[in-house]
């Protein structure tokens, strides 16, 4: 191969170019402590940590998806647990009002303390987070009940994703736990308002209404019961979404990082042998270009 002047000059000074430009990668990542600071260090790689930071992105939100649901959860089971011992007591104390022993004023009594059981009844069904009416479906900006127990929400829920493509909804209708006046439910106010209107009345006709209230008062019970229970089953996936978040959320960075971060003593000791190999090119270099030329020797 033949060797010029411009060829023995420009060899050292393309050496040169790549050490300095090796050195430039090397230093960064030592400095940042990133392998891939941009998609042409490592262009496959790069493509995958862009997916493993999406799932971070979609872990984070499922992250707070679950505590938001979760406090529909709670709020909504701790209301209906309530609910079902306040409809247990109206029960009992209806079914203490057949007796023919009480009087005129311990009947009036009874009805009293429905009626003031029932009030709160009606503010449980307005429980709410923050300004989130849970019982009133997707008109959750206003009680889903009336002072008088008149239903004013809709039927639907609100759901969140609380993994990838599982959708779970937060709210229970309050038609179906409380009612909503339809002949699908069990109206639970207008039941409850039957009772208070037929305990006072201390005869056979009342006494026959208010066992017919007793009825409806159990199934009363079972639908409370049955809302219950799918708000259990809720709970019960969002534990295992929670589960399943907490691994996303410690496995997820570690492969990204595996991929991403610089190995800190390969890339030190990669520095330092690109250093000294720049510098002994750079000495080497300089005495080339200052050393003799080909014209030299033909003098």
């Amino acid at each position: 191969m033949r060797v010029t002047e411009k060829n023995r000059i420009q060899m050292p000074n393309t050496r040169i170019k790549d050490l300095r430009e090796r050195n430039g990668q090397v230093q960064e990542q030592v400095s940042t402590g990133r392998r891939v600071n941009r998609p042409s260090d490592d262009p496959l790689a790069a493509l995958r940590i862009s997916t493993f930071q999406t799932t971070e992105r979609q872990v984070e939100q499922f992250d707070r998806n679950l505590t938001r649901g979760d406090a529909f959860l709670q709020q909504a089971d701790g209301a209906l647990a309530e609910a079902l011992d306040t409809v247990n007591r109206i029960r009992e104390l209806t079914i203490q009002s057949i007796s023919a022993a009480l009087t005129q004023q311990d009947a009036n009594d009874i009805a009293t303390e429905i009626t003031s059981l029932r009030d709160h009844l009606v503010t449980l069904s307005n429980t709410r987070v923050s300004d989130h009416y849970i019982f009133a479906g997707f008109l959750y900006d206003q009680p889903a009940y009336t002072a008088a127990g008149v239903f004013q929400g809709d039927t639907n829920q609100q759901t969140l994703e609380i993994g990838d493509r599982q959708w779970v909804p937060i709210t229970i209708p309050g038609g179906s736990a409380f009612g909503d006046g339809t002949a699908a439910t069990q109206d639970v106010f207008a039941t409850i308002q039957n009772v208070i209107t037929e305990v006072p009345i201390r005869n056979v006709v009342g006494f026959a209404n208010i066992e017919t209230e007793l009825a409806n008062l159990e199934l009363a019970q079972a639908q409370l019961i049955e809302a219950r229970s799918q708000v259990g089953v809720r709970m019960s996936q969002f534990n295992a979404a929670k589960n399943v978040n907490v691994f996303l959320k410690e496995r997820v960075p570690a492969q990204r990082s595996d991929i991403q971060d610089t190995d800190m003593t390969a890339a030190i000791a990669e520095l330092q042998l690109v250093d000294t190999a720049l510098q002994t090119t750079l000495a080497a270099a300089g005495r080339t270009i200052n050393g003799p030329t080909l014209l030299d020797f033909l003098r």
